[in-house]
């Protein structure tokens, strides 16, 4: 009760509101009694000044306020401690006093130092107090534990249960595969994930999460006063109320926004993120997408049933006509002549309408994506206005939106230009409109309307401000003015202005229009990297000659709609036979590795490829570039055991590979691999020379045990490894199938694959599989990546449903995600000079829930309530 009444006699002091007066009074005391101890103190100018008090001091002759100063001065002065430490062992050293020099400050001047010192002393006089007021006691409780919560001590650690107070600098800890949530005073949420250690300080400015190691997702309430910080290592993020998450580790550390924006300190540079962007603390630390940063909260359930309803929405999206295919385009004419990217996307004004009505109604009608929705804040609104904005200007515009980038031949600087038709008349006033606003809302002009691009000076057409220009039917936004002088000539005298139409890359995307494009993506790779400048060296010469990407011409991306569905198509282009690392994806060719996979599969992988040995080569050849020494490592191996790596390992190998998942996922993920295998002998030998040269060369008590068993005229093999520390399910099973080596995680996962083979109850043969086949002319395949995740959350998601814990809601949400949830397929053929992949559906045949679900499913089968 006690404590109860001193925070909140504390919370009183901190939210008085002071008058100016008593502000006012109390700095004239501040001043009063400084210039009175400044005065009783004399004058003292420098070190040989405090240096002859230091007798004085050591025999308590000297008065309080020149002891004060003394003292004060030599925390700070390295010389004068020196000199206060050796005058208190006996030995005396007094610097010798300088001549005196006339001062030359004037008394204003002084008068002006008097008043800065005097401020300084009552702002670090508020400081002092501000720091003593911040109240003792709890800076978190802990809300849920999942696994156990350690409290840290040098000597021991202690469990921490829901509801535990944690006070100030108190060290916790999450153990393997335990997750942590912590609610602050202010009422942020902290989670932690698994092996993350953390501890809560407050001070004046604010809290402030020490993260030592692992993982947090902060959810940051609004700021009062100060704000929120996370520090690491190496880096600080300051937040007044927003959702991110920090991860430190060795190399560093790696910031993500969810929502709102956080800044972040990091030595003499600061940054400012906003939703959907990371920062990272060293180069070694990669990006990665935020929702992989996230992915392993404890909330799979929820986000499991926002999935369920965004797969539903997604299927009435989808139900919408697309935009029509385009067979030509007066804007690729038009597109600067060094342009080296291009990209042309439909006006999509009306059915953005359209998906947006969709998505109200689909909020308004489920109280899942109501929940989430009304939790991003202002963004909704901002989203709202956003719609508004393009469906408006969409109706001034013509069937499509080109982006073409431009690179100056001259130098190492290029520059975007956004082209469309005027089909109405009113575009420039609603231009003007939208361009003040733009313009009232930045700190210098962000862009401005040309009438005459060729009145421009050449200062003013190369600023950073974006120039609009509309004429002769067309609309033009870049910020290089002399582009838009450039199309200018082009659009009123087309002979005498560069034109980008003779080109090879202009040709290559007419060449895509002419076979009907929606959505339209081209770069020209072999410009861009002379471009870039940096593929000039030796080093990344020798790099792109073994990849074959220096051979690479032109990547093309299309997505169209056909026969009412949606198909997407990637062709990567060469100025001639594919080379290196390129050419492993060999010509189409049957893939009977594919008949050992089940219908039941929920993912599957199978290629084609050109001899391994050969490829092994290839790519030995490529590391020697880097490590001389590889060389020999391997003739060490060769003598050692026996076996050349290449010989007998890659040489015995076939041109087809099948990777599955074909399975439950737990307790063990039911993967399976097959090989075609041209001599299963040599390489069966090989495998066993390698497991006994391991294990006499094992020093960390791990062994390989390599195991036969005879069933008919089979031979199956079980390698495990053994040891203290040794995974109980950790072995591979194989055997060797009709010229396939078969190989999975258990026993009974070979017997099935070889019994499913047989009876022909395999995916390539399912009524499904078969559905999702193209209408080409082509028999086979170079590569296909088949994908049902269906059939990984079905079994989950059942478990769900059935507890008690799940609201009914989130089981409707569930059902859903399991209902729309259809399998996909990517495919792929290898051409002499292309290679070209295609898929139907969204994202290359990845819906929206089929790209977040392996993350959630993570976190299903991790955080099980």
């Amino acid at each position: 009760m006690k404590t109860d009444n001193f925070e909140a006699l504390i919370e009183g002091i901190r939210d008085e509101a002071i008058d100016p007066a008593t502000v006012d009074q109390a700095a004239s005391r501040v001043r009063s009694r400084l210039f009175t101890a400044v005065k009783s103190a004399g004058s003292l100018r420098g070190c040989e000044d405090f240096q002859e008090l230091i007798p004085s001091y050591l025999n308590r002759t000297l008065s309080p306020a020149k002891s004060l100063l003394l003292v004060d001065h030599t925390h700070e002065c390295v010389a004068c401690r020196a000199a206060l430490e050796t005058s208190r062992s006996g030995n005396i050293r007094i610097l010798p006093r300088p001549q005196p020099i006339a001062s030359q400050v004037s008394p204003v001047t002084r008068w002006a130092i008097a008043a800065m010192l005097a401020v300084c002393v009552g702002v670090g006089t508020w400081a002092m107090v501000r720091s003593m007021m911040v109240a003792p006691g709890a800076r978190a409780t802990v809300q849920t534990v999942n696994g156990i919560l350690y409290q840290v001590a040098d000597n021991s650690s202690t469990p921490v249960f829901s509801g535990r107070e944690l006070g100030e600098r108190q060290l916790v800890r999450t153990a393997k595969q335990s997750t942590a949530m912590l609610r602050l005073t202010d009422g942020s949420m902290v989670e932690l994930n698994e092996r993350s250690q953390v501890s809560i300080s407050r001070a004046s400015r604010g809290t402030t999460i020490h993260l030592d190691r692992g993982n947090v997702i902060v959810h940051a309430a609004k700021q009062r006063t100060g704000a929120l910080y996370v520090k690491t290592a190496d880096v600080e993020v300051s937040v007044k109320g927003t959702i991110f998450a920090v991860t430190s580790g060795t190399k560093g550390s790696r910031v993500s926004v969810v929502e709102g924006s956080v800044k972040v300190d990091q030595a003499n540079r600061s940054q400012m993120l906003k939703p959907g962007e990371q920062a990272t603390s060293d180069a070694s630390v990669e990006r990665v997408p935020v929702q992989d940063e996230i992915a392993w909260s404890r909330d799979a359930t929820k986000y499991l049933a926002i999935l369920g309803e965004l797969s539903g929405l997604q299927k009435d999206i989808e139900r919408l006509p697309g935009p029509g295919q385009r067979t030509s385009s007066r804007l690729l004419d038009l597109a600067p002549p060094n342009t080296i990217l291009y990209a042309a996307i439909p006006n999509i004004g009306a059915t953005l309408g359209q998906a947006n009505q969709l998505f109200q109604d689909r909020i308004q009608s489920s109280p899942i994506l109501k929940e989430w929705w009304d939790q991003q804040g202002g963004h909704g609104a901002q989203l709202q206005e956003m719609v508004q904005k393009i469906q408006n200007m969409s109706g001034y515009l013509g069937d499509e939106i080109v982006l073409a980038y431009n690179a100056e031949s001259d130098s190492k600087n290029g520059s975007p230009i956004i082209l469309a038709e005027a089909k109405r008349p009113g575009l420039k006033e609603l231009l003007q409109a939208e361009i003040a606003d733009v313009n009232a809302k930045s700190a210098r002009q962000a862009m401005e309307l040309v009438d005459n691009p060729a009145q421009l000076r050449s200062v003013v057409a190369e600023s950073r401000t974006a120039k609009v220009y509309i004429g002769d039917g067309i609309v033009a936004i870049t910020p290089q003015g002399s582009l838009l002088q450039e199309l200018s000539v082009r659009m009123k005298q087309p002979q005498e202005a560069p034109s980008f139409t003779n080109g090879g890359f202009h040709d290559r995307i007419q060449q895509a229009y002419s076979a009907g494009v929606s959505w339209l993506f081209c770069a020209d790779l072999g410009r861009m990297q002379e471009f870039g400048g940096r593929f000039n060296r030796r080093e990344a010469r020798a790099i792109n000659d073994a990849s074959g990407m220096r051979g690479v011409r032109y990547l093309i991306l299309e997505r169209k709609d056909v026969n009412g569905q949606t198909k997407n198509q990637a062709t990567l282009a060469f100025s001639g036979q594919r080379q290196g690392f390129a050419s492993w994806l060999a010509a189409p060719g049957p893939m009977s590795t594919l008949d050992f996979v089940s219908p039941d599969a929920s993912l599957a992988a199978s290629f084609v490829i050109k001899n391994p040995g050969a490829m092994l080569s290839e790519l030995i050849q490529q590391a020697e570039a880097k490590n001389p020494e590889l060389q020999q490592k391997l003739e060490e191996i060769q003598n050692r055991t026996g076996v050349n790596v290449i010989h007998d390992l890659a040489d015995p190998l076939g041109g087809e590979l099948t990777v599955a998942i074909d399975g439950p996922l737990l307790p063990v993920p039911s993967w399976k691999l097959a090989v075609e295998v041209y001599s299963p002998d040599r390489l069966e030998w090989a495998f066993e020379k390698l497991v006994d040269a391991f294990n006499k060369q094992s020093t960390e008590g791990v062994k390989l045990q390599l195991t036969k068993s005879q069933e008919g005229s089979r031979t199956f093999y079980t390698l495990k490894p053994t040891g203290v520390s040794v995974p109980v399910n950790a072995e591979i099973d194989y055997v060797f199938v009709d010229g396939y080596l078969l190989a999975a995680a258990n026993r009974g996962l070979l017997n099935t694959a070889i019994q499913n083979r047989s009876t022909g109850y395999t995916l390539a043969r399912s009524a499904k599989f078969r559905s999702l086949l193209p209408q080409d002319a082509n028999s086979n395949f170079s590569a296909i990546v088949y994908h049902n995740v269906g059939g990984m959350v079905g079994p989950l998601a059942d478990g769900l449903k059935s507890m008690s814990a799940v609201s009914a809601e989130q089981k409707r949400a569930i059902e859903q995600l399991q209902a729309n949830t259809a399998p996909g397929l990517i495919y792929g053929y290898g051409e002499p000079d292309k290679i070209t992949i295609s898929a139907n559906g969204s994202l290359f045949g990845f819906s929206l829930d089929t790209l977040a679900l392996p993350k959630v499913l993570e976190n299903v089968m991790r955080h099980k309530p």
